[in-house]
This record gives structure tokens, C-alpha cells and sequence, in this order.
């Protein structure tokens, strides 16, 4: 019983090794896309931010100091 039980667990030690290498990869995948997200994120608002900036804000400012 004992040997039967090595047998198996000799047997699926590289099956457990591959899904858990296959985990990590797709873990790291995951992060990376959510690296990703944040750097378009940022980007996104930091030129919604420049727009609002050179325009409306802008327009505001030279309509108070013309009045």
C-alpha cells in the first residue's frame, strides 16, 4: 500500500510542478496587464489634466482678468 502510494506520488510530482509553473505565469500575466492598465490609466488623466489646463481653465482665467 505504502509503495503504490510513492508510485503515485512520484507519478504526479511533475504534473503538480507544471500547474503550479502554469499559475505563477498566468499570475504574472495578470500583473503585467494590470501594470499596464494603470500606466493607460495615468496617461489618460494626465492629458485630460493638460486639456483642461491650455483650455477651459484657461479661458476662465483670461475672462477674470478681462473683467
Amino acid at each position: 500500500m505504502i509503495s503504490l502510494l510513492g508510485v503515485i506520488f512520484v507519478l504526479l510530482t511533475p504534473l503538480v510542478w507544471t500547474l503550479i509553473s502554469k499559475i505563477r505565469r498566468g499570475q504574472q500575466h495578470r500583473e503585467a496587464l494590470m501594470q499596464h492598465a494603470l500606466d493607460g490609466s495615468l496617461e489618460e488623466r494626465q492629458r485630460i489634466a493638460a486639456t483642461l489646463h491650455d483650455g477651459a481653465v484657461q479661458e476662465l482665467a483670461a475672462a477674470s482678468f478681462a473683467v
